[in-house]
């Protein structure tokens, strides 16, 4: 029987996500991998600041044509690490992830314990790691130059995420970055996924509208959108 990601976790230490990244981060070109773990360095075409970030949604939407707004979040990562997503949008010059730095251990988890559930059931990575993801059978740079294992990832979208989490909402986790933003990306690969799935919280690289409490009330918002009242 495979083991679940929980009881593979057990054995790795909490660790911070920085020190996993420059521990187990590969570099990568910026046009990331559908379904994969990515660190990114993100420098933006103008410097974030606070003052350019809406309290939520709303306000976004009330004065998007009177202020300049760098997104519709409360909150702009410099250094996501997540699941990158195939972007959906009609630009080829925009990369989706995931952020799992901006939900609390508990969404977290479940996010990837789901994932894991469903890229098992599929032989998706059975056929490339062992059972506890200590040892690839089939170096990352080999992989992805087969088909069989680089196709089924093509299907991971935010649709796709979702449905696999019973339709919850993780709108306000995703983040498109333009390409020529991305300085710096780093794959995690599966013996990544215990360490990802026990890190640290961390609110580095999270610049914060002023108005928010910080990360605490980031991720209780992200709470309130996946389980909406």
């Amino acid at each position: 029987m495979v083991n679940k990601l929980q009881e593979i976790s057990l054995k790795v230490p909490v660790k911070n996500p920085f020190y996993i990244v420059e521990e187990l981060g590969i570099p990568m070109p910026p046009m990331l991998i559908p379904g994969h773990l990515y660190y990114l360095n993100i420098e933006p075409d103008e410097q974030v600041i606070p003052d350019k970030l809406p309290i939520n949604s709303h306000e976004f939407r009330e004065n998007r044509d009177e202020k300049h707004y760098m997104t519709s979040k409360p909150y702009y990562d410099i250094a996501p690490i997540g699941i990158a997503l195939r972007f959906e949008g009609d630009s080829d010059q925009y990369q989706s992830i995931l952020n799992l730095k901006v939900m609390s251990p508990q969404f977290r988890r479940l996010i990837l314990a789901s994932y894991y559930s469903i890229l098992e059931r599929n032989e998706l990575i059975s056929k490339w790691f062992n059972k506890d993801l200590t040892q690839a059978k089939s170096p990352i740079d080999k992989r992805l130059r087969e088909s069989q294992y680089i196709n089924p990832f093509n299907t991971v979208t935010k649709d796709f995420m979702q449905k696999i989490l019973n339709n919850r909402n993780i709108s306000f986790a995703v983040k498109s970055y333009k390409m020529d933003t991305i300085k710096e990306a780093k794959l995690l690969d599966w013996n990544a996924l215990p360490s990802i799935y026990n890190m640290n919280n961390t609110d580095s690289g999270i610049i914060i509208n002023n108005q928010i409490g910080g990360i605490q009330e980031i991720q209780d918002t992200f709470e309130s959108k996946f389980y909406p009242i």
